[in-house]
């Protein structure tokens, strides 16, 4: 009787995640597009636009509807240099406080969709140069960061995927609704990150703590030594996997200060040095 219970636990549990995360996607995504917020296939002028901008700038803030954004490291660049390249009517506005630049881009108008080439904002920086806070809203884009250093990045995203490579975090904290978390080598010292539909992979990377929460989707980390976390994994429905083994729906080890925190709903979590 008990596995029975459990059965239509599971089941139930099942159905509630699935239609919880279809109805966020209606949400985020579907409702938008309805109504022309998301555009990447807006047809008209497309053009490039360099802002003008300070060399002291500490912080960034993003808020897009419809973009891509790179965000690296260049050494033939003195400071900061951000380029716009896209349909005109896209064009993120910036503005400048203090040490902070901030960047808009609120699509209202009505659009036609087609087969063009999305628009991107690529934010190049000194290697030496050192970020306070990064924070990134984007409803639907893709988002890609490699070589920078930053105490504080945070992001919030609707549809999209974020990929990072090589990069010195502080603090990072995420939200996806619909897209993937890719993390490649680097430093970070603690990392919260939530995906509702989507895959959580963090190879290589040298980090202290980890949280990480996942409805559907797998997260994976690889290239550690997982002898140096004490490791708190559960999975509602799936596998849980470290080094190779099987371990089941639920696994506790360790007594380390790093700690490893992942809970997926419905996927698998992968951990192995």
């Amino acid at each position: 009787m008990k596995g029975f219970n459990k059965k239509i636990y599971i089941t139930i549990l099942t159905i509630a995640t699935v239609v919880l995360v279809l109805l966020g996607i209606v949400i985020h995504v579907m409702i938008p597009m309805i109504n022309h917020k998301f555009s990447f296939g807006v047809r008209g002028n497309r053009i490039t636009e360099e802002y003008d901008v300070p060399s002291d700038i500490h912080n960034i803030t993003f808020d897009g509807d419809a973009i891509e954004l790179v965000i690296r490291a260049d050494s033939s660049v003195d400071s900061i240099e951000c380029t716009y390249s896209g349909q005109e009517e896209l064009l993120p506005s910036m503005s400048v406080s203090d040490d902070t630049i901030s960047f808009s881009q609120n699509v209202t108008r009505n659009i036609r969709f087609g087969n063009i080439e999305s628009p991107e904002l690529t934010i190049l920086v000194n290697p030496e140069l050192e970020f306070e806070n990064i924070f990134i809203t984007v409803n639907a884009g893709d988002v890609e960061i490699t070589n920078i250093s930053v105490e504080s990045l945070k992001g919030d995203f609707d549809a999209g995927n974020i990929e990072i490579f090589d990069t010195t975090i502080d603090s990072f904290v995420v939200d996806t609704d619909a897209g993937n978390v890719e993390v490649t080598g680097g430093n970070i010292n603690s990392s919260n990150v939530s995906c509702d539909a989507g895959n959580i992979e963090f190879v290589n990377v040298n980090f202290d703590n980890f949280d990480g929460t996942c409805d559907m989707g797998n997260i994976e980390i690889r290239g550690i030594n997982t002898s140096d976390y004490s490791i708190d994994a559960e999975v509602d429905m799936g596998d849980i996997t470290v080094n190779g083994a099987s371990e089941g729906g639920n696994y506790h080890s360790g007594n380390a200060d790093n700690t490893i925190t992942v809970e997926v709903s419905m996927g698998a979590i992968t951990i192995a040095d």
